[in-house]
């Protein structure tokens, strides 16, 4: 469970070591941890089942296609593209279940409720939009941050303030949840 926990840890911390290893110049030695610590949580740290399984596992080697990109052209520049890559696949992720499948909500939901009645099945499908909304407009922001190559601009969005938008979607829902409940 702790190394779980620091795995998660480090995919939240990306942005910061990337701007950390930036502006101190240190990605020479950050990169080669990345790739290591990526390719140890791919081997042996993935759940072993459940919604999210794929997305891990496809993370994963997203971030082992972009140390190994960084490190063949020496160029931290890829590295930064991460945010925007699982960005795009959650969109594709939660976006695909509204179409093939149970959405991804509704799916989180049943783990803890197995019977959902029908309002409950119309709430998650829109939670599942509006999560979708979210990381494509995220997607979009991180991308602009990349595109114009500011260290500071790309660590504050991605390290600080699209995490704050997560966090604020979360809540915001929850509370929303609990009014729509009563």
């Amino acid at each position: 469970m702790f190394a779980k926990g620091l795995f998660s840890l480090l995919t939240l911390s990306w942005p910061f070591i990337i701007w950390f290893g930036v502006i101190k110049q240190h990605m020479h030695w950050i990169t080669p941890v990345l790739l290591g610590l990526m390719i140890i949580r791919l081997v042996g740290f993935l759940p072993s089942a459940g919604p999210m399984r794929g997305v891990i596992k496809t993370g994963s080697l997203l971030a082992i296609l972009l140390c190994l990109l960084s490190l063949v052209f020496d160029r931290h520049e890829w590295l930064m593209w991460y945010p925007v890559a699982i960005n795009t696949l959650m969109l594709i992720f939660f976006g695909s279940s509204l179409f093939i499948g149970v959405p991804i909500i509704e799916q989180l939901a049943r783990l803890k409720r197995p019977q959902l009645p029908a309002s409950a099945v119309r709430y998650t499908k829109g939670v599942t939009q509006i999560w979708c909304l979210f990381f494509l407009f995220n997607g979009v922001v991180s991308m602009t941050t990349v595109l114009l190559n500011n260290m500071t601009l790309w660590g504050i969005w991605n390290g600080l303030l699209s995490y704050l938008c997560m966090g604020s979607l979360i809540i915001g829902e929850w509370i929303f949840r609990q009014w729509k409940i009563r």
